[in-house]
């Protein structure tokens, strides 16, 4: 069979394709382990997408004489914004010549030995756009969605005119410092800055750190005394933890990439986000460019094949991701470091 009739098959058409890639396993990291309970997802028809951020402040009542009209509920416009949803593509050429001897094999064990071939190629684009995915979320929880070359996509901090707050300073390096007195301010001013995003009894504060940070923490004497007299001292003591509770946060060794600089924390600080809020983070997926996808609800990747219908010498196998993350509270956001940096 010719390769170019052999991706004319059913198996190899665009819908089958997606569902295919849509199978292969995939290990979440930190921030996409969370699901739902940290972004909100959802599917868009089109790639523009409208948000509003409406002041949810509580209001007090006066009180009124009976027979009088009520206090008029006041709507305030709402402040909205629009966000272009982006586009990822990754490719990989299948060559003719690279099919020698598979092509003189039945037709049933071509197909079969083409399909393991694009499943292998796949798997590893996948790989790929669920690390940049990653990427994404992690700048969705810092305020600042960037891009590959480290050019800003989305600046959340900007597009809701909140101004990002100072940095707070940990004295880690104070042995006796009152840790907790730090973060019970931090969480306070959390709460009373989301105009209800916080939902009490759900919304967990969360923060990723730095290696130096992590460290510095995990081992201060107000932390280690905390765990004495629990079952998993032994595990302060003997070996680093990826996260434990302290003070009312869950803290994150957050292990980013060998080189330290792709994607990572610095190494002094601690960035804090909540987990359970009201909608503070969105993901949101895309439609795809070409037929038979187009306005339909987006889904999470889609995938081709592209033949070389002119000579035959190649299949392009390609897949698409059209992602959004939105950090629509920025306002719960903070960032600490280590006091003296």
């Amino acid at each position: 069979m010719l390769l170019s009739n052999l991706f004319n098959l059913p198996t190899f058409q665009a819908v089958e394709l997606t569902s295919v890639i849509e199978r292969i396993t995939y290990q979440p990291s930190m921030l996409g382990a969370f699901g739902s309970s940290l972004f909100t997802t959802s599917s868009s028809s089109t790639r523009q997408i409208a948000m509003a951020q409406s002041e949810g402040k509580l209001a007090l009542i006066p009180t009124s004489p009976i027979g009088a009209p009520p206090v008029e509920l006041e709507k305030k416009p709402s402040d909205l914004r629009s966000f272009l949803i982006h586009r990822l593509a990754k490719g990989s050429t299948l060559m003719a010549e690279s099919m020698t001897g598979v092509m003189l094999a039945p037709d049933f064990q071509q197909i079969a030995m083409v399909q393991q071939e694009l499943a292998n190629r796949s798997a590893k684009i996948r790989t790929d756009i669920e690390f940049t995915l990653e990427f994404m979320r992690l700048g969705a929880v810092l305020g600042r969605v960037l891009d590959a070359d480290g050019s800003v996509l989305d600046d959340f901090w900007e597009t809701w005119a909140t101004p990002q707050p100072a940095w707070i300073e940990f004295p880690l390096d104070d042995p006796v410092a009152n840790l907790r007195a730090v973060l019970r301010q931090l969480t306070r001013d959390v709460e009373r800055t989301s105009q209800g995003g916080w939902i009490s009894g759900r919304t967990q504060l969360h923060a990723i750190c730095g290696e130096e940070f992590y460290e510095r923490l995990l081992t201060h004497p107000r932390v280690e005394a905390t765990y004495m007299n629990w079952s998993a001292a032994a595990d302060l003591r003997a070996q680093i933890l990826d996260q434990f509770p302290y003070g009312g946060v869950i803290w994150h060794d957050y292990r980013g990439t060998d080189d330290g600089t792709t994607m990572n924390i610095a190494a002094d600080e601690a960035h804090f986000f909540p987990v359970g809020a009201n909608e503070a983070f969105q993901q949101i997926w895309g439609p795809a460019e070409f037929e038979p996808f187009i306005n339909l609800p987006g889904r999470e990747i889609y995938a081709l094949n592209i033949p070389d219908r002119d000579r035959g010498a190649w299949v392009r196998f390609e897949a698409y991701n059209y992602p959004l993350f939105v950090c629509s509270r920025p306002d719960m956001l903070r960032r600490g470091r280590i006091a003296g940096r």
